[in-house]
């Protein structure tokens, strides 16, 4: 975090887990989960799988402190600071993956339970970088909001708030206290390199209505499996659930949309007992319910509808658990029977896209993750004859990429869980996938820029834009499509079946 202070213009820079006690030798530990989770937790808290793995739970948590600041934000931040360095240090002395000044450690908490709130510590300084943004948002709010909101909490955070507001202002207003973004090159430069960089790390956006499941937490540790059978489990013989172990305040997402039926210790009314410590029962159109226990606190109350994905509490140790991690348990209706459970892990992994319905369209869930999955490859080379299915790969030019057909041939693979493979080449994807002239998101936009022939392919998005590999000379980006250049040149769309 590089601060420019006083307004001077000078730049100074800136687990034991486990309900019921499962013995240790049962621990299976698979930060980020399994493939099918690392897909699903580009959904989840709105993050793509560009994020690191290890960081993917500190950057949730830190754009889960206040509704303006998400984790793609977030995410975009620690690229522009230190490109994801945590050993990084300035000529001027801020340091770690945030670049926090010294000046500012005092915000910096043990968030991992090892004894030291360390600014070197990504874990630490990444849940500080969350409260110190959302710290700034009052001086501009409600003055600003939206995207001008964004820039202005940005510029604040790297040139200090003294050269955003206008002197004399400690709040921004509409008239004499207006803020703005300083004409500080560094500043200008920070600003704009980040809000295009959000798009980068935000992951698909899962339709409510879509079908689509997502796995309560993005990474964990794997304790207690359903129907693991012993003496720990007096109900029914068995364990009737799934054990997410996490970090004490790790933010837990619903699975699926619904109603909140109950939010409260275990055994209030509603609730299925004291050991389960503190609950939230959910029920879903389809008529299952999920349980969400041991919480250590609640973001949502009985009644409220919630969408997938949507923060509904933190990991906690509550009620009968000897470590921090989630209990969860899904049932196939209101009967809390032992019968009645469902693995709620496997039931998501295979639930995680919708099915595609008839007439060949892609169901929503997929196209979202097919988004995610181009998304997370934002700023890769172009590389002619370069993209292989599991991702880059060195072209006929020696430079390691994607040329345009081989980036959506990737999108599409790793998007539809390695189910659909296109076509390699962008006359092919033309000529043999179904045409559609109403585009939707995660449709292929075909060009004939140069040529009689389509010679060029991009990811439709939706709201006028596409993401595609260009050209030589730049790398993947995200471009709008309703004027100019690619406006004026003929195109079609396709949809992969």
């Amino acid at each position: 975090m590089k601060k420019i202070l006083g307004g001077s213009g000078a730049l100074v820079a800136c687990f034991l887990l486990l309900a019921f006690a499962v013995p240790l030798m049962l621990l299976m530990v698979i930060m980020g989960g399994d493939d099918e989770d690392k897909l699903v937790g580009g959904v989840i808290g709105g993050l793509s799988d560009a994020v690191p793995a290890q960081y993917v739970d500190a950057v949730t948590k830190a754009g889960s402190i206040c509704p303006e600041i998400t984790a793609p934000l977030i995410a975009a931040q620690i690229e522009a600071e230190s490109n994801w360095n945590p050993n990084a240090v300035s000529p001027v002395g801020a340091v770690g993956i945030a670049q926090f000044m010294p000046s500012n450690f005092s915000l910096i908490q043990d968030e991992n339970g090892d004894g030291k709130a360390d600014p070197r510590d990504p874990l630490d300084e990444i849940p500080a970088q969350g409260r110190l943004m959302c710290s700034l948002v009052p001086l501009f709010s409600p003055a600003a909001s939206g995207d001008e909101l964004l820039r202005l909490t940005l510029a604040a955070y790297n040139a200090g708030p003294g050269n955003v507001l206008p002197a004399g202002c400690a709040k921004a207003d509409k008239g004499r206290c207006k803020p703005s973004v300083p004409g500080f090159a560094e500043t200008q430069g920070y600003v704009i390199r980040i809000m295009g960089l959000i798009s980068k790390y935000q992951g698909a956006e899962v339709v409510a209505g879509s079908g689509a499941w997502v796995q309560p937490l993005t990474s964990f540790a794997v304790g207690g499996t359903f129907r693991q059978v012993g003496q720990h489990w007096a109900m029914c013989g068995f364990h009737t659930g799934y054990d997410y172990a996490a970090p004490q305040g790790t933010p837990v997402h619903a699975a699926y949309e619904g109603k909140v039926i109950h939010a409260a210790w275990g055994s209030e009314p509603g609730g299925k007992g004291a050991a389960y410590g503190n609950q939230i029962i959910i029920e879903h159109p389809n008529g299952m319910r999920s349980y969400y226990d041991h919480l250590s606190g609640y973001a949502v109350g009985k009644g409220d509808a919630v969408k997938t994905g949507q923060l509904i509490g933190q990991v906690g140790q509550t009620g009968n658990a000897f470590g921090a991690h989630l209990h969860m348990e899904l049932t196939k209706s209101a009967d809390f029977s032992c019968d009645n459970f469902v693995d709620p892990h496997a039931y998501i992994a295979a639930h995680r896209t919708a099915t595609a319905p008839a007439g060949g369209k892609a169901a929503a869930g997929t196209a979202g993750l097919v988004i995610a999955a181009a998304k997370s490859q934002i700023g890769v080379p172009y590389s002619w004859g370069g993209g292989a299915l599991d991702g880059p790969s060195v072209g006929a030019t020696g430079v390691r990429g994607f040329d345009c057909s081989s980036f959506v041939r990737y999108a599409w693979y790793q998007g539809s869980g390695k189910q659909i493979t296109i076509p390699r080449t962008s006359q092919e994807q033309a000529a043999r996938l179904p045409s559609v002239t109403t585009p939707e998101p995660g449709d292929l936009i075909v060009y004939k820029l140069n040529s009689s022939e389509f010679d060029h392919v991009g990811l439709y998005l939706g709201g006028g834009q596409m993401v595609h590999a260009p050209n030589p000379s730049k790398t993947i980006e995200i471009v709008n499509i309703t004027s100019g250049y690619y406006q004026s040149h003929h195109h079609e769309y396709r949809r992969p079946a």
